[in-house]
C-alpha cells in the first residue's frame, strides 16, 4: 500500500518559518500566505493611521511562537513596497482572496505612495534598541534608494555614519537618531515603516542592564508628530509576551516607567480562536485528488460530522472543514493550537509540528503510515502528546506553566508497567485535561472513547 505522504503533503509556505530579514523582498516568501482575521485587523489599523493625523502609529504584535506575527509583517512590507514591485503584486493577489478585498485595495491605492515606503526591517538581538533600529534603517534606506536616479539625500551620509558608530559599539544620542529618522522620512517623500522582530530580546537587554535611556528611544519614535505632507513614521514591534513581562527583577518605579512606554503602543494580540485555527490547519494541508482517496476522506469526514453534531463543534465547522484536516483526528486539530499557544517551546510551533521531520510530527506520520481506503487512519491525541514531550523534553519542568505536564508524565511513569494501550488512554486523558475543564473537549468517558477511534462508528474500537 502507498504511504499517506504520496497523497498528502504540507504546502511549501509552511515548510519553514518566516524570517523577516532573510525573506525581505523575496516574492516567493509570500506564496501560500493566508491572512487571518488578526492580520486583516492589523492591516486596517495601519491604513487608518496612514490616512488620519494624530492616529496611533506605533503597535506591538503579541503572540506565542507560530501565531503568524512574522508572516504578517512580511506581508505588510510587501503591501508597502513600490506598486511596480513583484512583492506588491503578490500581496494584492493574496488580499483578493479575503472578504474585505475591494475596500482594502482602494485604501492601499489611495493612502500609500506609488513609490512605497522605506521598509526598515531588523531582527533584534540582545543589544541596545538603538543599534537594532539603526541597522533596520540603514538596510531599508539602501533598498529604497538603490534604483532612484539623481543625487542621494545628505541624510544618507548621516545614517551611514551612525551605522558605522553603532557597529563599533560607540554611544549614540537618541535625539541625534530621531532627527535622522525625521529627515529620512522627509527625504523619501513617502515615510518609513519600521519593523523590529524579536523586540523582546532588546527588552531583555534593557532590563538586564537597567537602561531606561535605551528604552526611551521607543517612546520617542512612537511620539513622533504627524507630518503635514504625510511622510510619517510607523513602527511595529513583535513580541512573544506583554511588554511589561520582560521587566524581570526591576524595581516598581522602573516597571512603572516601562508601563508608560508600553502605553505609547497599541497592542494587537495575535491569537486566533480554535475554529479559525482549525481552518488554517486545513488550508495548510495539500491533499491528493485521487478518486478513491478523496472518497475515503469524504466518508471519514461525514461520519465524524455526524458523531460531533450533538456538540457545539458542528455549529462552527462543516464537513469540508473536517475533510481538509485529514489525517489529523478532529480532536487533535482542536487541541493542537491550544497546546502551541500555552506550551510552545522556542520554535515548537503549529507549523513546525506539521512540516518538520521531528519524531512524532505530522510529516513523520505521513511517511510511516500507509493509506487505507476502507479504514482511514488518523493522527490521534496520544501521538500529539508524544510529539510535545519529545520536542520540549524535560526542560519543561523548569517553567511554572508546565507543572501539569510534569504531573502527567509522573503518572505515566508510575503506570509504565501497564498494558501499552492503557498508556495511550492515559496520554489522551492527560491532554484533554490540559486544554479543557469544560465543554465537549473535557475528558469524559465518551470523549476519550471517541478520541481513541479512527472512525466514530467503529464499534470494535469503541467497545475496546
Amino acid at each position: 500500500m502507498p504511504l499517506l505522504s504520496e497523497h498528502i503533503s504540507v504546502k511549501r509556505r509552511y515548510s519553514r518559518s518566516v524570517n523577516l530579514e532573510r525573506d525581505f523582498g523575496i516574492p516567493d516568501s509570500l506564496l501560500g500566505y493566508i491572512p487571518t482575521s488578526r492580520a486583516i485587523d492589523g492591516l486596517e489599523r495601519f491604513l487608518r493611521a496612514a490616512s488620519f493625523e494624530n492616529s496611533v502609529r506605533a503597535w506591538t504584535l503579541t503572540g506565542s511562537y507560530g501565531t503568524g506575527k512574522s508572516a504578517f509583517a512580511n506581508f505588510l512590507t510587501a503591501i508597502c513596497s513600490p506598486r511596480a514591485d513583484e512583492n506588491h503584486f503578490n500581496a494584492i493577489q493574496i488580499l483578493k482572496q479575503t472578504e474585505k478585498s475591494n475596500s482594502l485595495q482602494r485604501q492601499i491605492k489611495s493612502r500609500l505612495p506609488e513609490s512605497g515606503l522605506i521598509r526598515a526591517v531588523a531582527t533584534a538581538q540582545r543589544e541596545p534598541i538603538i543599534r537594532t533600529v539603526i541597522r533596520a534603517l540603514n538596510s531599508g534606506a539602501s533598498v529604497f534608494w538603490q534604483n532612484v536616479r539623481g543625487r542621494r539625500p545628505a541624510v544618507l551620509e548621516d545614517l551611514n555614519s551612525l551605522h558605522a558608530r553603532a557597529e563599533k559599539g560607540l554611544l549614540i544620542d537618541n535625539n541625534l537618531l530621531i532627527q535622522v529618522i525625521v529627515n529620512l522620512a522627509q527625504a523619501s517623500k513617502s515615510g518609513i515603516l519600521l519593523i523590529i522582530d524579536e523586540l523582546g530580546k532588546n527588552l531583555e537587554f534593557s532590563a538586564q542592564n537597567q537602561s531606561m535611556n535605551d528604552l526611551y528611544l521607543l517612546q520617542q519614535i512612537a511620539e513622533l508628530p504627524s507630518n503635514k505632507d504625510g511622510f510619517n513614521v510607523f513602527i511595529f514591534g513583535l513580541l512573544h509576551q506583554s511588554f511589561i513581562d520582560y521587566a524581570h527583577g526591576l524595581a516598581s518605579a522602573q516597571r512603572n516607567e516601562w508601563a508608560k512606554i508600553q502605553g505609547r503602543f497599541e497592542d494587537i494580540p495575535f491569537i486566533e480562536s480554535s475554529d479559525k485555527m482549525l481552518r488554517l490547519i486545513g488550508q495548510s494541508i495539500d491533499q491528493s485528488k485521487d478518486k478513491a482517496f478523496r472518497s475515503a476522506v469524504e466518508q471519514w469526514s461525514v461520519k465524524w460530522y455526524r458523531a460531533l453534531s450533538e456538540y457545539d463543534f458542528s455549529s462552527h465547522h462543516s464537513k469540508e472543514d473536517l475533510s481538509s484536516i485529514y489525517p489529523l483526528h478532529p480532536f487533535s486539530a482542536l487541541v493542537l493550537p491550544i497546546l502551541c499557544t500555552k506550551y510552545s517551546q522556542n520554535d515548537r510551533t503549529l507549523f513546525t509540528f506539521l512540516a518538520s521531520d521531528e519524531p512524532d510530527s505530522f510529516s513523520t506520520f505521513l511517511n510511516q503510515i500507509s493509506t487505507n481506503d476502507k479504514k482511514p487512519l488518523s493522527f490521534m491525541l496520544h501521538k500529539l502528546y508524544d510529539y510535545f514531550v519529545e520536542s520540549a523534553g524535560m526542560s519543561i519542568s523548569i517553567r511554572p506553566q508546565f507543572q501539569r505536564w510534569v504531573e502527567i508524565q509522573s503518572r505515566l511513569s508510575d503506570a509504565s508497567h501497564l498494558n501499552p494501550n492503557v498508556l495511550l488512554v492515559l496520554k489522551t486523558i492527560g491532554l484533554l485535561n490540559l486544554v479543557s475543564t469544560t465543554g465537549f473537549l473535557r475528558a469524559s468517558r465518551k470523549t476519550v472513547a471517541l478520541a481513541m477511534c479512527n472512525a466514530p462508528d467503529d464499534m470494535t474500537e469503541l467497545e475496546y
